[in-house]
């Protein structure tokens, strides 16, 4: 867990999800750390453990980011650096640094900014009308410029 994070309200964080610094995450997520989880071992008859094993999957949470309400983060995947997950989404895919992603699966529709404002692209630059920082896509990325 990083520094300056905030988490809200019924927020499920298991073992093997990484939060960097100044992330946020809205009241409701879930963060699932295995793809194929099972209650009962046919193997011992017996309930699986709850506690981490080889099956347990990382996550990783990038600096800056947000994560919507009510999101569901399925395992193995990196959210980037300030991306913006929306209210609701379930994200089954990791997520670029600045992007916008929304839905269910969630899909990106956009790119924001370190300030969280969403970014105008003329072409393959913009500049953030709310704290006028630089970007551009490179190889369909989003790269701040000018800070």
């Amino acid at each position: 867990m990083g520094n300056f994070v905030k988490i809200n309200a019924f927020v499920y964080i298991p073992t093997g999800i990484i939060i960097e610094d100044r992330v946020m995450i809205s009241a409701g997520c879930i963060f699932v750390n295995d793809h194929y989880p099972r209650a009962f071992d046919t193997s011992t008859n017996k309930l699986v453990s709850s506690e981490p094993n080889e099956d347990t999957l990382k996550t990783l949470i990038c600096k800056g980011a947000t994560i919507g309400a009510g999101a569901i983060i399925l395992a193995d995947l990196k959210i980037g650096k300030y991306a913006l997950v929306g209210a609701g989404s379930v994200v089954t895919e990791s997520v670029f640094d600045h992007a916008l992603v929304v839905g269910n699966p969630a899909r990106q529709i956009g790119w924001v900014c370190i300030c969280g404002s969403k970014l105008t692209f003329q072409s393959t630059n913009s500049i953030c009308k709310s704290c006028k920082r630089s970007y551009t896509i490179i190889d369909g990325q989003c790269i701040i410029i000018k800070k």
